[in-house]
Parts: structure tokens; sequence; C-alpha cells
């Protein structure tokens, strides 16, 4: 991969999943524009945005290693001022192999994803229509008389895992500390919900083309001391109405 090196690129690359979509929204407004870096986002000024030049990389043509991105473009439309690609598969491939430089003409990959790409990213389907009560309750948490989520007994201290992957490495690092612990994690790819969901025997004959690398979420967790709500966190009000406290101890 060939990338031009720029010193007004802004040197904070995120990853790319719809979790993180208040933070693109931000920059957004501040006038930068996400581009894709092989699963990673990095804003970078709109005036310099036809200085960046990419040579995509082909790294599988299985349909499960599509980026993120297309759960963010279906999303955000033509907000986006333009993006390059780097990770994608057969179809789209064929359709950028045309052009010497690799900027997304956003109807077509738009209709692309209309066409093929919710029957992958189901929770984007507008025919499944679930409101956030149905998830919580889905995912193991009881809701009181008030719809408010009750906390299961014995937990002292819970932690909000967004963008989970498909074994919740961090999670499983926070758990192990101690019983009285607890995560609600938030994860929109239904395939890697189901993953970290399934016993584990089950994961290692369904998805036998996964490879962690990782301590995987044990199975005894789920449901009890690990619930997972399948959605992207894409509602957050602007950042100064929010305060995150991430302590250097915390796993994740």
């Amino acid at each position: 991969m060939n990338i031009d090196i720029l010193e007004d690129v802004i040197p904070q690359r995120i990853a790319c999943g719809t979790s993180f979509l208040p933070i693109i929204k931000l920059g957004l407004k501040k006038g930068y524009v996400p581009v894709a870096f092989s699963g990673n986002i990095t804003f970078v000024r709109k005036d310099l945005i036809n200085r960046l030049k990419i040579i995509p990389y082909i790294l599988s043509d299985n349909p499960y290693d599509y980026l993120h991105l297309y759960d963010n473009l279906a999303l955000w439309g033509n907000t986006w001022y333009t993006c390059q690609i780097i990770t994608f598969n057969t179809a789209i491939r064929n359709y950028y192999m045309q052009f010497k430089t690799y900027t997304i003409d956003i109807d077509w990959i738009q209709n692309h994803i209309k066409t093929y790409g919710h029957e992958i990213w189901r929770y984007g389907n507008i025919e499944e229509k679930k409101s956030m009560k149905d998830h919580v309750k889905d995912s193991g948490l009881e809701l009181d008389a008030n719809d408010k989520i009750i906390i299961p007994d014995g937990i002292k201290h819970f932690k909000i895992d967004i963008g989970l992957s498909f074994d919740a490495p961090h999670s499983q690092n926070w758990l192990d500390n101690d019983d009285s612990l607890c995560v609600f994690g938030f994860e929109p790819n239904h395939v890697w919900v189901k993953f970290m969901t399934s016993p584990t025997e089950d994961r290692d004959r369904t998805f036998k083309d996964y490879h962690t690398y990782t301590k995987q979420l044990e199975y005894e967790y789920v449901g009890k001391r690990f619930f997972v709500i399948p959605v992207a966190l894409s509602n957050v009000s602007d950042q100064k109405e929010m305060t995150l406290y991430i302590p250097n101890v915390s796993d994740g």
C-alpha cells in the first residue's frame, strides 16, 4: 500500500465501526472527512483530500470481510464528501479497477448496499424493526415496570463496552477480575453477536473461518454478567454534554 504522507493529515485513527458514528459526526461538523485506511478512519481536511493517494490492497473475497464503512455510508449518505476504500470484495474491486484513483461513487455504493450489503449487516435492514426495549430483552436483561434495566443481583460495577469485535476480549479481561463485575456491550454486526453468544463448541464448528489471537469471551458469562445489545450508538449528543472516564488501568 502506497500512501502520500501529508503533514496536514490528523494523526488520529479510530476503528471504522458504526459505534464511532458520534465521533465521525463531530469530525464532519469541523470540516474533516472520513477516509478508509484498511479498517480504520482518519479525518482529512476537504481541501487536502485530492492529495491523498491509495493503492488498493485486496484482503479477501469473503463477504464478511466487508468494512463497517458500508454501515456508515448507509447511515450518513451524501454527508460523506469522499472516501477511499482498500478492502473490498470482488464486485467492488472490479468496479474500481477501471479507475486510476479510488474515490467512491456514493450513489453506486449505496445501491450495492441496498441489494447485497443488508444481507450481511442485517441489523441495518429496514424490514427488521425492533425497538431498543426488544433488543435489551433479547440480551438477557430484565426491565422493570418503568422499562428501566434491572441490574443483576450481586453486581456492583458494570462497564459499557462499545464495539466488541467478534470475541469481546476486553470484556473477557474485565469479567475475569471479579464476580461483581458486569458488561453491557454494543456491537451492531449480527454475525459477530452470534459468534460471541454461541457455545464454544458451536463457535469452532460454525465459525471456522474466524481466527482470534486473544482470549475469547467465555460462554458462561453470556446472559449472566455479559449482555450484548446488537445496535450502534449513533444518537449520542454533542461531546460537551457527555463525559467519559477512562482509567489507565482498565482494559478497553
